[in-house]
C-alpha cells in the first residue's frame, strides 16, 4: 500500500472511531506522526475521496507560502446512514373498530419510506473542490514577504539510481500527463534533480509553467511516484525513474529546464 494511502486509512480510522475531527485535531495527529503540511495535505485529500467522509465547514489554510487548505472539520457521514438504518419505526395507530352492519373497506397496502434517498444525500454529495489560487507575486507594498529559506541549486545525481534495461516500458502510469510541455518538463527535472528542497522545487515548477504545482505534486506523491520527507525534501522514487523514457528523460541543466 502507497505511504500516503496509509496513512489515510490511519486517518480515517480515527475519524470513524470518534464520528468527526476539526482541523486542529487531523494537525495535532500529523504533529505526532511526524507529517509535514504537504503530506497531511495530500492525506486528507486522499482519505475525502471516500464517499464514507464528508469536509464541512470553511477551509483554513494550514501553509500560507504552499496555499495549503483543509476543511474545518472531517465527518464519517456513512455513520449517520447506520444509525438511520437501525431506527425503531413507531407503533402503528390502533385500528378503528368496525361498525356492525358495515362490510370494512379495503385499504391499500402500505409501503415503508425508502431510505434510498437519504443514503444517497450520504454517499451522492460531492465533495467541495479546495479553492484555487493564483500564486501572489511577493514584494508590493502593504504587506510583509515571508521569511524563506534560501536553497542552492540542486546537483545533478552522478549515477541514475535506477537503469530500465532493455524491457520495453509501459508508459500508462503517466499516459495523462504526457502531451502536456510543463508536466514533461517537470518530470524530466525529477528525474534529473531527484532529491531537492520543497520550497526550491515550487518555485521552479511555477518557472516551468506547472499552474498549480502543490495539486501536480500531490498526483505525483499519490501514484507512487515521489515522497516528501519530515525536513521537506522531494526525492523521485525509483518507480518514477523507471518510467524517465516516457518523456524523454535526458542529462538537461538547469539551463534548459527553466525558461529564462
Amino acid at each position: 500500500m502507497d505511504e500516503i494511502e496509509e496513512y489515510a486509512r490511519r486517518l480515517g480510522g480515527l475519524i470513524r472511531e470518534k464520528g468527526r475531527l476539526t482541523v486542529d485535531e487531523i494537525l495535532d495527529w500529523g504533529q505526532r506522526e511526524g507529517l509535514n503540511s504537504l503530506t497531511l495535505y495530500m492525506v486528507v485529500e486522499s482519505l475525502l475521496e471516500d464517499a464514507s467522509f464528508k469536509p464541512s465547514g470553511e477551509r483554513r489554510v494550514i501553509d500560507s507560502y504552499l496555499n495549503l487548505e483543509l476543511p474545518e472539520k472531517v465527518e464519517y457521514v456513512a455513520a449517520k446512514a447506520e444509525e438511520k438504518a437501525g431506527e425503531v419505526p413507531a407503533k402503528a395507530p390502533p385500528r378503528p373498530r368496525e361498525e356492525k352492519g358495515r362490510k370494512p373497506k379495503k385499504q391499500p397496502p402500505r409501503v415503508k419510506p425508502s431510505r434510498e434517498r437519504s443514503l444517497l444525500e450520504f454517499f451522492g454529495e460531492e465533495r467541495e473542490e479546495p479553492s484555487r489560487e493564483e500564486p501572489v507575486e511577493r514584494g508590493e507594498e502593504g504587506g510583509e514577504e515571508p521569511e524563506r529559506r534560501e536553497e542552492p541549486a540542486p546537483e545533478p545525481a552522478a549515477e541514475p539510481r535506477a537503469s530500465v534495461g532493455v524491457q520495453e516500458v509501459d508508459c500508462s502510469e503517466v499516459s495523462d500527463l504526457l502531451g502536456n510541455e510543463a508536466y514533461e518538463r517537470a518530470l524530466r527535472y525529477l528525474c534529473t534533480y531527484w532529491s531537492i528542497g520543497l520550497l526550491r522545487l515550487m518555485d521552479d515548477l511555477i518557472r516551468m509553467g506547472v499552474k498549480e504545482p502543490r495539486k501536480f505534486l500531490a498526483e505525483l506523491a499519490k501514484r507512487g511516484l515521489i515522497e516528501v520527507t519530515e525536513l521537506e525534501v522531494v526525492n523521485a522514487k525509483e518507480k518514477l525513474l523507471k518510467l524517465s523514457e516516457c518523456f524523454g528523460k535526458d542529462r538537461s541543466t538547469l539551463v534548459d529546464l527553466l525558461p529564462i
